[in-house]
């Protein structure tokens, strides 16, 4: 049992509803106008396969019938039914990617759960009908794939004889609205129910189901052709169209197909130049870090260095302080005992010393005289005059000597004075000689440096960049050259086919031209020629076969008058008359006319065979236009693939003038920057030079302020040993001046006494007691002064051996203290400028240092990224090339550059493709069981459902280069069969309805014959 049960409406011209109209049993569909009573009977036809468009037809007032009915994705229509035992339904949606319905069928009942799903918030929705197939496999409900030709699923429902494959006859067998295994059919229902349900036909579709009932039932007119039906004729004919009108995006689809083409030879290059790169920046890091290496070594070669210097030096200066405070210190002390001695008024002993012999000398005497004065008292007047005379001899004597004393003094002075000043004035020009040749040594450098600030100068006012760089750039000026001349050839060459090209197809539109004259004059000789065999073959039924058959004469006298469009007509009843020769009732003279070619069979043979033979040379011409053609035809793919190996050569071409200019700007970009480079390092170099200079100007400068320290020094030195040494003559010259005054004094006072003891003795005549007392007083006093003199003598001698001893020593101290001050300043001065030069090597070592640990910072990023780059590109299809150039103008930066904008380029290009290549698909599989679809199968079949687009490119692409071809050559084989099978089939059904219409009037005839036999009786 067969039996539509249920129509479900969801989410449909009622939006966000379910709708649910039972149909096996009585159903009363009422309500108000605009409730939607006729919009929901429109609808049950569509179950029995009738076409949307004409439940719902389209105009511009109304919406299609997709877009009312089913105007959301999860708007469904569907039909519950009974075939048997077994319950199935038939769910309809709207095609989600273009205008048109899906249908699906489903091995079971309905039920709105099947058709809901829950959100997170366990909230329901209606499933997407993208969703449907994911969402009922989940329910493991067994369904059909989907259908998307009305007509298939029409072939399903009903039963319909197919040509389609295993699949629809499974469909067919599963889901039929009738028992297909007995060979029942429903063909023709749908019309027949919408003419029910709609109040309207027509009796086009009347006569339409008539003639398929005789059709099938064989018992009348018969369309005997290759081909089922003529429909198929027309859809196979509007798949080519469709696909023909798709030729221009086969070209887009070509050109896409070489530019990624080229863009996977790009990114073959670019993975090449980053591996190169790659290669690069490891060697130089490895470079660097040997480079960061040595420097180190040299920082720890030159620390260690300059440690044991600091060290030597440091040991030399502590012993130079040590031996110059040592020397400072014997300096102080001699200094110190210096005036020590100078407090004891050495000069006073030194005098009292002197005296020591005359002391002695007056101690005896006057121990000889106090004797004498004892022993004698006479002659007192002339002892006295004696002794006058003997004391101011030995006071001259004294006085002479210090006098002596007093030039030597002067004489001491003079060669002190001259001594110092000469050895102060060797000191000097020694310093001088030194200082000179330091002088010297550093004019001399700051010569040089100022010669090397001048080269410098000169640097930086012409900057020159990297050579490398320059040859490279003008390398790839010399190709950018060759390049657009070999681009200007390329261009005139395509210009040149583009030429060819259209002379080509001016000849092929000639051909055509002549071709179809020839093939109109085929169609009028073929149409000749069937006449004549009509006529020269015609039967019994027609004019002409009645008068051959029943009146052989006729070719004589009807021949000549009657319209030879009236002898094949078969419904004229030709019928014998008596008067042969009248023609109602009029008789002519026919023998000044002539018979139609009709009227002579053996005419009519001649001129089928000149007709046959007029063909036979249209064919041979035809087979000659057809082997130009063919020619042209070679010339033009000829032409094609020359023009497009031109283009895909100027595609290159300009990818090579690309890649050209961006080096070029990248080269341009690193000459800027090599010319900046150097120009920092130059600067860098002059700031150098400039703080050298300086330093140098500064060490000259400190050079004289030390020479004129240095001899203010010696001068200082000098004078004040002038004034030491004019300080000790001077106080020497002192006490001698001062010992002649007292010796003056002494004189004065010893010659009064003696005056007076002279004149006491001389006036007494006798030994006075006073005198002796005096005298013996005096001789206690020269025996006190004695031993003064003595312990004077002993501090004379003792401070005299200290002069010789220590004191000699002082100038030589004081000069060895020079010369360690001196050599304490030099070592100071080399340790400092020891010291100043190991800060500025490891200073520069580290900035080297630093400068390669820079380097390789950037070089690790650099590698990371290019690494990055590798990676995402084995995500992209590559074609590689033997000889890849590179050189410097190829910076990371570039190559990012070109990376991005190739995958970009990619990206866009693949999506294009994919949408061609689906939209070509789609073309192709539009009309299934024609030629398209059946070589879309084929590829599908042959490459699998996860077939690459690529793999369907190259297919699609041999059908619009030569498979369209043998669709085309059918086509025409088949229309050709079907003009002359359809004109047979006309003039079949022209025949039947003369049939007809003559059997009619004979019934008519006959019944009214039978009306007046009755009626008479």
């Amino acid at each position: 049992m067969y039996l539509l049960k249920r129509l479900i409406l969801i989410d449909s011209y009622k939006p966000g509803t379910l709708q649910e109209v039972r149909l096996d049993g009585h159903t009363n569909l009422n309500g108000v106008n605009g409730a939607g009573k006729t919009t929901l009977l429109r609808l049950i036809p569509l179950f029995f396969g009738e076409r949307p468009g004409r439940l719902v037809p389209k105009s511009r007032v109304t919406e299609s019938f997709a877009k009312h009915y089913l105007p959301n994705e999860s708007s469904y229509i569907i039909f519950e039914y009974q075939r048997n035992d077994q319950i199935c339904m038939t769910v309809i949606y709207a095609s989600p990617n273009e205008e048109g319905l899906c249908y699906r069928f489903v091995d079971k009942g309905f039920d709105s759960n099947d058709f809901l799903n829950k959100r997170s918030d366990n909230t329901l929705y209606p499933v997407s009908c993208r969703d449907f197939k994911r969402h009922f496999e989940m329910l493991k409900i067994q369904f059909s794939n989907q259908i998307t030709s009305c007509s298939d699923y029409r072939t399903v429902i009903q039963n319909l004889p197919h040509k389609k494959g295993v699949e629809l006859r499974h469909l067919i067998s599963r889901y039929s609205f009738c028992d297909g295994s007995s060979g029942r059919r429903l063909k023709d229902i749908e019309k027949i129910i919408s003419g029910m349900l709609m109040r309207s036909t027509n009796f086009s579709n009347l006569r339409e189901m008539l003639v398929n009932c005789i059709d099938e039932n064989r018992e009348s007119i018969a369309l005997e052709t290759k081909m089922d039906t003529l429909a198929d004729w027309h859809k196979e004919y509007s798949a080519f169209q469709k696909t023909e009108a798709e030729r221009g995006k086969a070209s887009d689809l070509n050109r896409l197909q070489n530019d990624l083409a080229q863009i996977e030879l790009d990114l073959g290059e670019l993975h090449k130049r980053l591996s190169y790169l790659l290669n690069s920046n490891n060697k130089e890091k490895t470079q660097q870090e040997e480079i960061k290496a040595i420097n180190e070594n040299k920082l720890e070669d030159i620390k260690t260095e300059w440690d044991k210097q600091e060290q030597t030096l440091k040991s030399k200066l502590a012993e130079i302080k040590a031996e110059l405070e040592q020397s400072e210190y014997q300096i102080k002390t001699l200094e110190n005992e210096r005036d020590e001695w100078a407090r004891h008024d050495i000069q006073t002993k030194n005098l009292l010393c002197s005296r020591l012999d005359d002391i002695k000398q007056s101690l005896e005497k006057e121990k000889d005289e106090h004797q004498k004065l004892l022993a004698h008292v006479q002659d007192i007047d002339a002892e006295f005059k004696r002794r006058k005379a003997e004391k101011e001899k030995d006071f001259d004597k004294q006085h002479h000597k210090f006098e002596i004393q007093i030039k030597n003094s002067h004489t001491e002075l003079a060669e002190s004075k001259a001594k110092a000043t000469r050895e102060t004035e060797v000191k000097k020009e020694t310093l001088r000689r030194n200082n000179d040749k330091e002088k010297d040594s550093i004019h001399l450098l700051i010569s040089e440096l100022r010669e090397q600030l001048g080269v410098l100068n000169g640097k930086m006012a012409e900057i020159q960049p990297d050579p490398i760089l320059l040859t490279s750039r003008d390398s790839k000026i010399e190709n950018q050259h060759d390049l657009l001349e070999q681009k200007q050839s390329v261009e005139l060459e395509i210009k040149s086919i583009e030429s060819e090209q259209r002379g080509n197809q001016s000849k092929v539109n000639n051909i055509i031209s002549e071709r179809n004259k020839q093939e109109k004059k085929k169609l009028i000789i073929e149409e000749g020629i069937k006449q004549l065999h009509l006529q020269l073959n015609a039967d019994e039924n027609t004019v002409i076969g009645f008068l051959r058959d029943k009146k052989p004469e006729w070719t004589t006298n009807i021949a000549k008058v009657i319209n030879p469009e009236l002898l094949l007509r078969e419904d004229l009843e030709p019928a014998l008359q008596e008067k042969n020769n009248g023609l109602y009732g009029l008789n002519l003279n026919l023998e000044l006319l002539t018979a139609d070619v009709a009227a002579d069979e053996e005419s009519l043979r001649v001129k089928i065979a000149e007709f046959e033979q007029q063909l036979q040379q249209l064919k041979l011409v035809d087979e000659e236009y057809a082997s130009q053609l063919v020619s042209l035809e070679t010339e033009k793919t000829k032409l094609a693939k020359k023009y497009k190996e031109q283009e895909l050569k100027r595609g290159q071409i300009q990818t090579k003038l690309n890649k050209l200019r961006d080096e070029l700007y990248s080269l341009k970009q690193q000459i800027e920057r090599s010319k900046k480079d150097k120009k920092n390092i130059l600067v860098q170099q002059k700031k150098e030079l400039d703080e050298q200079i300086k330093q140098t100007e500064s060490k000259l400068n400190h050079l004289k302020q030390q020479l004129k320290t240095d001899l203010d020094r010696f001068n200082n030195e000098l004078a004040l040993n002038i004034r030491t040494l004019t300080t000790v003559v001077s106080q020497q010259i002192k006490n001698s001046n001062e010992s002649i005054d007292d010796l003056d004094k002494l004189k004065i006072k010893e010659l009064t006494q003696l005056e007076t003891h002279r004149l006491k003795s001389l006036a007494e005549r006798k030994v006075d007691p006073e005198t002796v007392t005096d005298l013996e007083a005096k001789i206690e006093s020269l025996k006190s002064e004695l031993i003064k003199a003595q312990k004077a003598g002993q501090e004379v001698e003792k401070y005299q051996r200290w002069l010789d001893i220590n004191w000699s020593q002082y100038s030589k101290r004081q000069e060895k203290s020079r010369e360690f001050s001196s050599l304490k300043q030099e070592t100071e001065d080399q340790l400092s400028t020891n010291k100043n030069l190991f800060l500025q090597q490891r200073e520069k070592i580290n900035q080297e240092v630093n400068k390669a640990q820079h380097l390789i910072t950037q070089l690790d990023k650099s590698i990371g990224t290019i690494n990055n780059l590798l990676e995402h590109l084995q995500n992209y299809p590559k074609q590689s090339k033997q000889v890849v150039s590179f050189d410097q103008s190829h910076t990371l930066a570039l190559l990012q550059s070109n990376y991005r904008k190739l995958t970009e380029q990619y990206k866009t290009q693949r999506k294009a493709l994919v949408q061609l290549i689906s939209h070509f698909k789609r073309v192709l599989s539009f009309s299934p069981g024609t030629r398209p679809a059946s070589y879309c199968a084929a590829i599908e079949t042959e490459i699998g459902l996860d077939g690459d687009e690529k793999e369907w490119l190259s297919h699609i692409l041999n059908w619009y280069d030569s498979r369209y071809k043998e669709d085309e050559r059918f086509l025409i084989t088949q229309a050709d069969l079907f003009g002359s099978t359809i004109r047979n089939y006309q003039q079949a059904l022209e025949r039947f309805d003369r049939g007809v219409d003559s059997l009619s009037r004979r019934l008519a005839t006959h019944i009214d014959r039978d009306l007046c036999t009755n009626h008479l009786a």
